[in-house]
């Protein structure tokens, strides 16, 4: 029951620093510090749950699910921390670019076409280098549930004709 609850709470402390930032721009705005300590709680949660799965209390399934749903919470999270100190300073805030940019940012595409601002330029990098991991500890967990499903399937099909 414990490792639900631990799940639950660190998607609550992302998608929720998420909502502060959005409900509140004015207030972040001037603290940089204060929401660089929220990025590194909101990490720090998301690491905690990879380190649940490491130690097999979730199935292979029910790891991959929740690193995705996490990949997705810290993509909101980012994309809201881009929407207060801007990635397009010319054009205003604009949640859809700030989502596009978080989303290329994170799956380290970079194409270039839009630029982060001096202020976020570090946190981008953490994006990243936060991505990167993520998908490569996804693109392992898959492939080791195919490969379970694959083994599996094999042992019943030995069974069946012996």
């Amino acid at each position: 029951m414990t490792k639900w609850f631990w799940l639950t709470v660190s998607y609550l402390t992302i998608l929720g620093n998420a909502a502060v930032l959005l409900l509140f721009p004015e207030k972040a705005e001037g603290h940089l510090p204060v929401v660089q300590v929220m990025l590194i709680a909101s990490v720090y949660a998301s690491f905690f749950v990879i380190w649940e799965f490491r130690y097999g209390y979730f199935e292979t399934g029910v790891t991959v699910l929740a690193m995705l749903g996490m990949s997705f919470c810290l993509i909101l999270l980012f994309a809201s921390v881009y929407a207060i100190w801007g990635i397009n300073p010319d054009t205003g805030p604009d949640l859809h670019d700030e989502l596009y940019f978080s989303i290329v940012t994170w799956t380290t595409l970079g194409y270039g076409d839009i630029e982060p601002t001096k202020q976020v330029r570090l946190i981008a990098a953490g994006e990243a280098m936060l991505g990167y991991i993520y998908l490569g500890l996804l693109v392992g967990l898959s492939a080791g549930l195919l490969s379970k499903q694959h083994d599996g399937a094999d042992q019943r099909n030995h069974e069946r004709d012996s």
